[in-house]
């Protein structure tokens, strides 16, 4: 049928078809294993919060005194990205102290508002004291004070802060000689 020759050469073709069709497999697995191994980032967009005015907040030697008459710190917490923001306010580095121990005080309360843009008063978001009934512990160094805030991209909310010591009708030597000292903090870690 065919010579010795012809048999060579379709023998020969088979195998070069061959080593090329195992080549382009090769290949076509090593191009393919190489092009799926990637690993993928999808960017949704930017969480960013920023908070406007000083954190700290000191007092010492208060007098008893009505609410209306507490000293009040006024900050604005700014969504300045992309997403909504869901945020907390806590008062954070906290050291509540009478004769140099950690001490509570049921008398020692504070006041959270809204504010609107001049910093007129408006909703009270939550209010409480420096107490067990409020949540707080002697020696605690946080405290939130709310949590789950909301608040858009390129929104604004205004807050007013009051802390004052509740005139009790009452000798308040318990309170005498009370220290307090924290400073503010908004973040949008999850917390209870």
């Amino acid at each position: 049928m065919w010579g010795k020759d012809t048999r060579k050469r379709v023998i020969l073709l088979l195998l070069i078809l061959g080593i090329l069709l195992i080549g382009i497999g090769v290949s076509y697995a090593y191009f393919t294993a190489v092009a799926t191994s990637k690993e993928q980032v999808v960017k949704s967009g930017i969480l960013e919060l920023t908070y406007h005015t000083g954190q700290d907040i000191s007092t010492e030697g208060m007098f008893p005194t009505a609410e209306e008459e507490a000293p009040v710190h006024k900050f604005t917490v700014e969504n300045t990205g992309m997403l909504d923001a869901h945020y907390n306010i806590s008062f954070v580095d906290m050291d509540l102290t009478k004769n140099g121990m950690d001490v509570t005080s049921f008398n020692l309360k504070w006041a959270l508002y809204l504010a609107d843009s001049d910093y007129n008063e408006g909703e009270l978001v939550k209010n409480g004291s420096f107490s067990s009934s409020s949540g707080y512990t002697s020696g605690d160094d946080e405290f939130v004070i709310k949590t789950n805030m909301i608040l858009a991209p390129e929104e604004k909310q205004n807050f007013i802060l009051k802390v004052w010591l509740e005139e009790a009708g009452n000798p308040q030597n318990e309170d005498q000689d009370l220290k307090l000292t924290m400073k503010i903090q908004v973040n949008t870690l999850e917390k209870q």
